[in-house]
């Protein structure tokens, strides 16, 4: 067993686990309480005076694939979220599989998703690493949500807040201005990853595309409207552009992801319109300040106004004052 200041790590649970299945997902102290090889992965995996703030251990689900299109293997997981990043465990419970752990540091995640459909969650990490853009889902229980929002928020906390002059655009605490917030399931969302140094600058409802479609033509003259869309909400605060968005097929069970992009990871963001038809959509396109390819993102919204220019003239301006 690994010593740390004379003392023995000891791993009570190392020998439970065997499946992976379990109920819950729940939390320890210190790695060294985590389930099966979790424990031994990620308490090796530590470094020296590196500090743990969070962990998790999240038995495996069935599912591999959300309603959003985000998959992983089935797996039991370990997370582990220190002073600086996450530590991942992932046994796949499989002969000829072993065990695996992996590390994101904080400033190498561009972006990330939070999100639940009945009793499935996941949180799915975007990152750069060996210079490319790279992706770790871990799909979970959904009695375990509040754990990850948790760990989300640690890691947001690590975050540059940023600050603006203009008084047209008065940052808010998040409890007063999310009341404002007509969609209250998303609402909900949002507001369990806002962390307790975050200011909510502007919100506004839209409609998210996932894609155009091609229709039939009914009248001659006239380009159809073909496209899939669903509800969302964009939530700007003085740490991250957030985006709350439900799934694309109708139906009356709640299925809600969450986009969080933290604003210091933007180098710059720039507005395009899309015509299809009589459909003309806003592109929000982002470049981030990692050299890496595909370091961009594309958020295609349809709303009222020009909240979306407003937004990303509130961005352009908070990243030129900082």
């Amino acid at each position: 067993m690994r010593t740390m200041t004379g003392k023995k790590i000891r791993y009570p649970l190392e020998q439970w686990g065997a499946s992976g299945r379990g109920d819950w997902v729940f939390t320890v102290a210190h790695p060294s309480g985590l389930v099966g090889a979790h424990a031994r992965l990620i308490d090796r995996a530590l470094r020296d005076a590196e500090r743990v703030d969070y962990c998790i251990y999240a038995p495996r689900v069935t599912a591999t694939r959300t309603p959003f299109g985000l998959e992983a293997e089935e797996s039991s997981c370990g997370v582990c979220v220190t002073d600086h990043r996450f530590i991942i465990s992932r046994n796949l419970h499989r002969e000829g599989s072993p065990p695996t752990v992996s590390s994101i540091d904080f400033n190498d995640i561009l972006w990330c998703h939070l999100g639940s459909a009945m009793l499935l969650s996941w949180l799915s990490l975007v990152y750069i690493q060996e210079g490319g853009v790279q992706r770790r889902t871990i799909l979970f229980g959904s009695n375990g949500k509040h754990h990850f929002e948790k760990a989300l928020r640690v890691y947001k906390k690590q975050c540059r807040s940023f600050g603006i002059s203009d008084d047209t655009v008065c940052p808010s605490s998040p409890g007063r201005f999310l009341h404002s917030v007509s969609n209250k399931v998303h609402r909900n969302y949002l507001k369990t990853l806002i962390t307790s140094n975050e200011m909510c600058m502007l919100s506004f409802p839209a409609h998210y595309i996932w894609g155009f479609t091609n229709a039939k033509r009914f009248m001659r003259g006239r380009e159809p409207q073909a496209y899939t869309a669903s509800k969302a909400t964009v939530l700007l605060t003085t740490k991250a552009l957030l985006l709350a968005r439900d799934a694309a097929e109708e139906t009356i069970r709640i299925r809600v992801d969450v986009l969080n992009i933290s604003l210091d990871k933007i180098r710059s963001v720039d507005v395009e319109y899309v015509s299809h038809g009589e459909c003309r959509a806003e592109k929000i396109h982002i470049l981030f300040n990692r050299e890496a390819k595909d370091a961009h993102m594309d958020i295609l919204l349809l709303c009222s106004d020009d909240a979306v220019m407003q937004c990303v003239n509130t961005i352009r301006q908070l990243r030129a004052e900082n």
